[in-house]
């Protein structure tokens, strides 16, 4: 598609957004403004405690602070899978290291900050070996790494042929100049044991200086690490009369919450136990971590699995942007027709066609709301969450109600990072009762929160969950996916019994068929058990519609 027929793609979609907008379209099964609140709909707000956890520091070495902050969330990760630190030379605050995971297709970049001595992970990126070029990959995932010093990313980004050089200085100099193309630099000194060299290294102008640590293999010579401050933990089975010592990292197994059902105070389990036992081994089938929330709308009880597992919300934040920026235009700080201007820190790769519209391009809030929403896309996203006051703010909207474990760490692009701690992040219970607290009208005013419904009606980017229900059943839902990870949360609006639905995996399969197909049938599952309908019943009246769940509802 050439830029001038996204742009007018663009438009078009817009103008569509405009009018059904305008137009104030009501979704069928919208609570009424009679709707008497349900205050033990409120016990949804306690998840248990096994929260999203966050990055937290173990010890001063980098790889080692690396691997306390990853392997507690990515399965099978060991030790020997965190390599190749480098402590910058620009700001030798920060470090990287990559982290392998047993991908082939490419690794995973952590970008660590270190703060009263120790390290912190703060940043991860996914680097594809072969990237694909509709994606624009490997540059676009600067769009995430806001701070990072450029001698650490620039690594990330060279591709082609690499010099292969005999000797350890030059191999030291050339793994500088290609982090730092416009600086010299020249040996002080060089220090050897067996294949293996350290040489440090000072900038013939500018004064600065660090040591490279070099590894020979196969007649050439390898960069195992490059850094001032690097220990044993960063470069094990380096002599160690050569680099400072720290103790070894130890395995740590990735913490999963159980594939087990969870109740919270649903009247009757016996009813439910049969499609929770179905789901239950869809979950442990799937190839990967998933887990899902429901929510009896008459009740406010619940059930499901892996309820408080931290997922990579991927888009499905969007519908926490939604409500900062409803309650922003409740209060009067913003408005439907105010014109925002897209600005360079806004552009990201991925959903939707503001991001090949030039910077200065202005829309109204409305139109952001709609292309957001409908379009999943991701300027807008940007632009409407520093409207509103940045991602603090959507935090704190979010922990307002009840989604305590719920957190957009950084703006939306299609690139994710090792683990939800270093990403966009939120549980299925979370999100469950983000979208509970929508159709109960609490979320802001009762206005809003019909506009917000009336919103997630017109998506039509995703149709998984809306492939378990029968067609005349409408949802309004947001979905949401990124490299092995598929999403989908929504208001199933039966109005004999409204529920809501957040499903969500990771790590498993990157097949958008055989992902979509796993929130399918969970939704499925769902619908049987809370409308009461039997299988055949379920399936002939699909089957009299010519609508199965193996193909898209829209």
């Amino acid at each position: 598609m050439g830029k001038a027929t996204k742009k007018r793609y663009t438009r078009l979609t817009l103008l569509a957004g405009i009018v059904l907008l305008s137009a104030g379209l009501v979704a069928s099964g919208l609570p009424g403004s009679g709707h008497a609140p349900q205050e033990h709909h409120r016990g949804h707000r306690k998840p248990a405690s096994a929260g999203a956890p966050h990055p937290t520091p173990i010890t001063s070495s980098i790889t080692g602070a690396a691997y306390s902050s990853v392997a507690p969330e990515l399965p099978g990760l060991l030790p020997g899978g965190v390599y190749g630190a480098r402590q910058s030379v620009i700001d030798p605050r920060w470090a990287s290291v990559r982290v392998s995971a047993d991908r082939p297709d490419g690794y995973y970049a952590v970008f660590l900050h270190r703060e009263g001595g120790l390290w912190h992970a703060r940043r991860s990126v996914l680097v594809q070996r072969n990237p694909d070029p509709e994606k624009g990959n490997p540059r676009d995932i600067e769009s995430v790494l806001g701070s990072v010093p450029e001698d650490l990313k620039r690594p990330l980004l060279a591709r082609g042929p690499q010099p292969r050089p005999t000797k350890p200085g030059e191999a030291a100099i050339r793994a500088l100049e290609r982090a730092l193309p416009k600086s010299r630099w020249e040996v002080v000194s060089t220090h050897a044991s067996g294949p293996y060299r350290v040489v440090r290294l000072a900038e013939v102008e500018g004064g600065r200086s660090t040591r490279v640590y070099l590894e020979r293999s196969r007649g050439v010579w390898k960069v195992l690490g490059i850094g001032e401050n690097l220990t044993e933990a960063d470069l094990p089975g380096f002599p160690k009369d050569l680099v400072a010592s720290a103790p070894p990292l130890s395995p740590e197994k990735a913490r999963v919450e159980p594939a087990r059902p969870v109740f919270t105070g649903h009247p009757d389990r016996e009813r439910i136990m049969p499609g929770l036992e179905r789901a239950l081994r869809y979950v442990r089938r799937y190839p990967g971590i998933a887990g899902f929330y429901v929510i009896d709308l008459e009740n406010g009880s619940g059930y499901g699995i892996r309820p408080d597992e931290p997922f990579f919300s991927a888009s499905v934040i969007k519908v926490a942007v939604m409500v900062a920026v409803f309650r922003r235009m409740d209060e009067g700080r913003l408005s439907y027709g105010e014109e925002l201007a897209i600005t360079r820190e806004d552009k990201a790769p991925g959903a939707g066609g503001l991001r090949w519209e030039p910077v200065g391009t202005k829309l109204p809030v409305r139109d952001y709301l709609w292309l957001m929403i409908t379009r999943s896309d991701n300027v807008a996203t940007n632009v409407l969450t520093r409207a509103v006051g940045g991602r603090g703010y959507v935090n704190r909207v979010a922990r307002s109600l009840g989604a305590r474990h719920t957190v957009l760490y950084q703006k939306l692009s299609d690139n994710r990072a090792a683990v939800p701690a270093l990403d966009n992040r939120t549980t299925p219970r979370d999100m469950a009762t983000i979208l509970a607290e929508i159709y109960e009208g609490r979320a802001a005013s009762r206005e809003s929160c019909r506009r917000m419904i009336q919103l997630l009606r017109h998506n039509d980017m995703e149709w998984w969950m809306e492939a378990g229900v029968p067609p005349s059943i409408k949802v309004a839902n947001k979905g949401g996916w990124l490299d092995s990870t598929f999403n989908d949360a929504g208001i199933v609006l039966y109005r004999k019994h409204p529920y809501v639905l957040a499903e969500f995996t990771k790590y498993g399969t990157n097949d958008l068929g055989r992902g979509g197909a796993f929130l399918a049938d969970v939704s499925k599952v769902v619908w049987r058990a809370e409308s009461g309908v039997s299988l055949a019943a379920y399936e002939k009246q699909r089957s009299s519609d010519g609508r199965t769940t193996s193909s898209p509802s829209r």
